[in-house]
C-alpha cells in the first residue's frame, strides 16, 4: 500500500480517545478535489508499506482510534479496516473524507468496517465551491453523502468516548466567513437533529507550495472571524466541539 504519511496524534478531540489517534494518509488523499488552499503537498515522497508493517505499527502505538484520511470511495479504507479488526479488534475505525463518498460505498462500509464517519463540510454554496475547489457540485454531493450517513449510522458512547457516530469538521478560511455561516445554516436545517458532533478547524496556514493564492488566503484566520462563527453557531443552538 502506498501512503503519504502516518503518525499518532494526541491533539485530536478527546472524544475520539485519550490514548492517541493513529492517522494514516494514503498516496492520493482527497482526490478528485483540487482545493487551492490544501496544505498537502502532492510532490512529497510516497512510501510503499506492507500490511504487516502497518499492523505492527498499530500494535506498537496502541491508539484508541485509527483515522483513515483517504479519497472518496477508497477501497484501501476497507483494507486498513480489515487490518485493524484482525490485530486490534477494540480499536475504533474512523473514516475521514471530503464528504462526497457515494451512498453505496458508505452503506457497504457501515455494514462491514466503519465505526465513525468524519466528513469535511467544506462549502454550502456552489459559487464558493467552484472558486475554491473547482467543483460547483460539491455542496450537492456532500448533502447526498450526509443524508445516506444519517440513515445508516447510530450514535454510541462508552465512558465519554465516541465509539460510533458522526463527527463533522469545517475548516474556517480567512476572508470566507460567509461560507462558514452558510455551512452552519445547512447543518442546522438538515442534520442537527441527529446528535452528531461538529468542530471548527481554525488552524489554517497559507500553504507555501500553492501559488498564486487569493489575497485573503495569504493570511491567518482572525480571532474576530472565529468568534463570530462561534456566536452564530450558539444562536442556532449548535454545539461546537473544541480540540483537546
Amino acid at each position: 500500500m502506498k501512503i503519504y504519511k502516518k503518525y499518532v496524534s494526541f491533539g485530536e478531540e478527546n472524544i475520539l480517545g485519550k490514548n492517541g489517534v493513529a492517522v494514516i494518509y494514503p498516496a492520493t488523499p482527497c482526490a478528485p478535489l483540487n482545493c487551492i488552499f490544501c496544505s498537502l503537498n502532492k510532490n512529497n515522497p510516497i512510501y510503499d508499506v506492507s500490511n504487516q508493517i502497518l499492523a505492527d505499527w498499530i500494535l506498537e502505538t496502541q491508539p484508541d482510534s485509527i483515522e483513515w484520511c483517504g479519497a472518496p470511495d477508497s477501497e484501501e479504507a476497507y483494507e486498513i479496516a480489515e487490518i485493524v479488526r484482525k490485530y486490534k479488534n477494540n480499536c475504533v475505525f474512523v473514516l475521514k473524507t471530503a464528504g462526497i463518498d457515494s451512498p453505496d460505498y458508505l452503506k457497504d462500509g457501515a455494514d462491514r468496517f466503519f465505526d465513525i464517519y468524519l466528513p469535511d463540510l467544506k462549502f454550502a454554496n456552489e459559487k464558493t465551491s467552484k472558486r475554491l475547489c473547482g467543483d460547483s457540485d460539491y455542496p450537492a454531493k456532500c448533502h447526498i453523502a450526509l443524508t445516506e450517513i444519517s440513515k445508516i449510522t447510530s450514535v454510541k458512547y462508552d465512558n465519554g468516548i465516541l465509539k460510533r457516530g458522526v463527527f463533522c469538521r469545517h475548516l474556517m478560511l480567512p476572508g470566507e466567513l460567509q461560507n462558514t455561516l452558510e455551512v452552519l445554516d445547512s447543518y442546522k436545517d438538515y442534520f442537527l437533529s441527529f446528535g452528531w458532533l461538529l468542530n471548527f478547524m481554525s488552524e489554517y496556514t497559507p500553504p507555501k507550495h500553492k501559488q498564486p493564492l487569493p489575497k485573503n488566503l495569504l493570511s491567518l484566520l482572525s480571532e474576530g472571524e472565529y468568534e463570530t462563527a462561534l456566536n452564530y453557531a450558539k444562536q442556532l443552538k449548535i454545539e461546537i466541539i473544541k480540540p483537546s
